[in-house]
C-alpha cells in the first residue's frame, strides 16, 4: 500500500515533465517538425530590429504582430530537411525582413537575409541559379530613403545549413536615381544571370537622363560583373 501511495504521487509529476519536454521540442506526435510560429517570427524580427534600429522600437514583443508577405517551404541544401524562407513585416513599424529558418540540433535557427525600414518587399525567390542542385535565395527590398537592396544567398557545404552571401547591392537614396533588378537565364546557358537597370535623372533641364544596364554572371558560385550597356538594352 505504501509503494502504491508513492507511485500515485509521482505519476502526475512525471506526466507533466514528459508533457513539458514534448512541448519544448519542434517534433510533433507524427515525428515531423512543427513549423516556426508567429511568436518566433516576432521575436527574431524584433531582435534584429533592436540591433539595427533600436531607437524605433518597443522592446516588448507582445506589442507586435507579424504580417507574412511570403512563406516558402523547401529543402534548400538537399539534406532531406526542409527550411522556411519567411518574408514579412512587424506591425506598426514598417520593419520589413526576410529570414530563413533551418534545423540545427533539433532547434529552429534563424538567419536574416535582408531587411529595410519604411519601405517594402519587392521580390523573393527560392531558385537554383547555378544549376548545382542547391537552392539560392534572391530578395529585393527598398527602405524609407528609397534605396533598393538586393541580396542573394547560397548554401554552403554540407553538413552546414547556414547560407552564404553571394551578392549584395544597395543603391543610392532619394529621387535622383532608380534601379530595377531581375534574374534571367540567357539562351543556351544553364546558369541564371542578374540584370540591374539603372536610371540617373538629370539635375538640370539641360542634362539628359542616363540609362545603364549591368549584367552579372555566376563565376565560382559568386556573381561578377559581365557587361555594362550604356543607354539600356532589352533581352
Amino acid at each position: 500500500m505504501m509503494l502504491r501511495h508513492y507511485f500515485s504521487k509521482f505519476i502526475p509529476y512525471a506526466v507533466w515533465f514528459l508533457f513539458a519536454v514534448a512541448c519544448s521540442s519542434p517534433v510533433n506526435a507524427s515525428g515531423k517538425y512543427d513549423a516556426p510560429t508567429e511568436e518566433t517570427f516576432i521575436r527574431d524580427a524584433l531582435q534584429d530590429a533592436m540591433e539595427h534600429f533600436s531607437v524605433l522600437l518597443n522592446p516588448d514583443y507582445h506589442a507586435y504582430r507579424f504580417s507574412v508577405y511570403e512563406a516558402i517551404f523547401a529543402d534548400l541544401n538537399q539534406n532531406s530537411e526542409n527550411e522556411y524562407v519567411i518574408a514579412g513585416s512587424l506591425s506598426g513599424q514598417s520593419y520589413y525582413i526576410i529570414m530563413v529558418y533551418y534545423l540545427e540540433e533539433d532547434e529552429w535557427k534563424c538567419q536574416v537575409l535582408n531587411r529595410s525600414v519604411g519601405g517594402g518587399i519587392h521580390d523573393v525567390k527560392v531558385i537554383d541559379l547555378d544549376n548545382d542542385g542547391l537552392m539560392e535565395v534572391y530578395s529585393v527590398v527598398h527602405d524609407r530613403e528609397y534605396r533598393r537592396i538586393c541580396k542573394i544567398y547560397r548554401c554552403g557545404a554540407l553538413p552546414a545549413v547556414k547560407l552564404i552571401e553571394m551578392f549584395s547591392f544597395k543603391s543610392g537614396g532619394g529621387f535622383s536615381s532608380s534601379h530595377n533588378f531581375s534574374i534571367f537565364r540567357p539562351r543556351y546557358l544553364d546558369n541564371f544571370s542578374l540584370r540591374i537597370d539603372e536610371v540617373i535623372y538629370p539635375e538640370t533641364e539641360d542634362d539628359d537622363v542616363q540609362q545603364t544596364t549591368y549584367i552579372y554572371k555566376i563565376v565560382r558560385r559568386e556573381f561578377v560583373l559581365d557587361k555594362v550597356i550604356k543607354g539600356g538594352s532589352s533581352f
